[in-house]
């Protein structure tokens, strides 16, 4: 598809504020928003059964912890660079009871202080636009893990094409609109997302369109 039917891309490379999810979770539609985005991208990932789980840009623990309630015999190793946001993960953790089975460490997604294949599946949703080297983050993911699922928004189209992407409803909080609008003006398209695949660790990967304007990578 021809570049110029695309809005310019804004780079969004501040890491974004982790706590977000956690306001718009306190109202209904935020958490059902929320709910169902998370439960759509689980549904692309395969079961660990009992192997170990690393959820790259991990925030607050939200969806790693749905990860950890959905495969009950998989470890999960969360990473974010975002200190502050580790006693919130493991709020959520603990009070789970899934603690034993759920870590959560601070350090850069392009740089992982693990060996290689440490983990059966690696899992990332809406970290990849907020990289400076997303090359360098895929080859991570892929050094790390057997596995990869990772999604992103998709950069929406110009004028009346905008239609074919999938905003955030009105109905969740505006701080959540906002921070999605700024996200989906940040992110690729599935040209630019093929390129970073073909020239990365996890090249032959799946680049696939999810059912509101995202991109995933699948590797096998």
């Amino acid at each position: 598809m021809a570049s110029w039917l695309r809005v310019p891309r804004r780079p969004q490379n501040d890491p974004g504020d982790p706590f977000l999810e956690v306001d718009a979770g306190d109202t209904e539609s935020g958490r059902a928003f929320l709910d169902e985005r998370d439960a759509s991208f689980l549904a692309w990932a395969p079961d660990p059964g009992r192997g170990r789980v690393l959820v790259l840009g991990a925030g607050v623990g939200r969806m790693a912890v749905k990860a950890a309630l959905n495969w009950p015999l998989c470890e999960v190793t969360c990473v974010d660079l975002s200190g502050a946001a580790q006693s919130e993960a493991l709020d959520k953790a603990r009070s789970a009871g899934l603690l034993g089975r759920f870590w959560y460490t601070s350090g850069d997604a392009g740089r992982l202080d693990f060996p290689d294949g440490s983990f059966d599946l690696v899992l990332s949703d809406g970290l990849l636009h907020h990289v400076r080297e997303p090359v360098a983050f895929l080859n991570e993911a892929a050094r790390a893990a057997r596995r990869a699922v990772i999604r992103d928004l998709e950069r929406p189209l110009r004028g009346p094409w905008a239609a074919l992407f999938g905003p955030a409803p009105r109905t969740v909080p505006e701080s959540l609109r906002r921070a999605w609008a700024a996200s989906e003006a940040a992110a690729y398209s599935p040209d630019e997302l093929e390129y970073f695949v073909s020239r990365s660790r996890l090249r032959g990967s799946k680049v696939r369109r999810g059912l509101r304007g995202e991109l995933l990578v699948l590797s096998s």
